[in-house]
């Protein structure tokens, strides 16, 4: 996504718990990325990457809330509730801080994108079930309160991708059968530049 964005112009912050992982975009694309720290799970955290980035970008044409934690996966109440609570702080609480933190910095025009998943409130996924659902929720009520505004507020699922998260999900899956993260990019430029798919998309069968 950010190598998209980028090739289109943009100035990505772009964020994640070691920044040294983000050092590859940095080499690719210079001045144009600017790498974050955050944890989500971790309110200072959370604080800290968002003054950052404002302090940095200014303005916020596009936020997408991408990052979040997995958690255990199997039967909601055979999970330890310590890792249902760091899962939900991650995946909603820190989201919702994130979110209420920049929110200042997005003008109208602007949208803020919420990635869900096809497991969002699916049995035997515990805690990312519930929290992918309550992002769900959170989509429906941002982006009504947040339209007057000219806000847009989208949830995207990405649907099954090779990613690190996939792999732990599903570990005996040949990666070869999943598809690149760089396959659904498309659908995030085009909300960038000001397209309304509307609440809810399914990012793999999206068309313009």
């Amino acid at each position: 996504m950010v190598d998209g964005l980028c090739a289109r112009g943009a100035s990505v912050a772009t964020t994640a718990r070691d920044v040294a992982a983000l050092a590859p975009l940095v080499a690719e694309h210079g001045e144009r990325v600017h790498p974050v720290a955050l944890e989500l799970a971790d309110a200072d955290s959370v604080d800290r990457a968002a003054a950052d980035i404002v302090r940095t970008l200014g303005r916020v044409d596009l936020l997408v809330n991408n990052a979040g934690a997995l958690g255990a996966t199997g039967p909601l109440l055979d999970v330890d509730p310590d890792d249902v609570a760091h899962t939900v702080a991650a995946n909603i609480t820190g989201t919702l801080r994130l979110i209420r933190a920049l929110r200042p910095a997005v003008p109208s025009g602007g949208a803020i994108v919420n990635v869900t998943s096809g497991a969002a409130a699916r049995p035997g996924w515990a805690a990312y079930a519930v929290s992918k659902a309550a992002l769900d929720a959170v989509t429906t009520v941002l982006r009504a309160e947040l339209a007057p505004e000219g806000i847009r507020v989208i949830g995207v699922n990405p649907g099954g991708l090779r990613t690190q998260m996939r792999a732990a999900a599903y570990p005996d899956e040949d990666p070869a059968t999943v598809p690149s993260p760089e396959s659904i990019v498309p659908v995030f430029v085009a909300i960038a530049a000001g397209d309304d798919p509307g609440e809810y998309v399914e990012a793999r069968t999206w068309t313009r």
